[in-house]
């Protein structure tokens, strides 16, 4: 159930079809920033339960851009941080 207070946030897919998530959390691991949101838009191949984790990076503008994580590991990390960070 989600709370009236959640923050909406809109992307575009790879499509540049508007996608809209809900704002989870924002974690902070090491010097990098991760994102955490949960889509209110179907996605396919994301099922209700589960969460999207990106990477905050900045672009030669110095603005916030949301990237894929590529690397397993790194995937592995943040959503170890997420997992730690809601459940205690």
């Amino acid at each position: 159930m989600l709370d009236n207070n959640y923050r909406k946030v809109d992307l575009l897919d790879e499509n540049n079809n508007k996608v809209t998530f809900e704002h989870i959390i924002t974690l902070e691991i090491e010097d990098k920033k991760y994102v955490v949101l949960h889509p209110l838009t179907k996605m396919e191949g994301v099922e209700e339960d589960e969460v999207i984790i990106l990477r905050i990076d900045r672009d030669d503008d110095g603005q916030d851009i949301y990237s894929t994580i590529e690397d397993e590991t790194e995937l592995k990390l943040a959503y170890e941080k997420y997992i730690e960070t809601t459940v205690s």
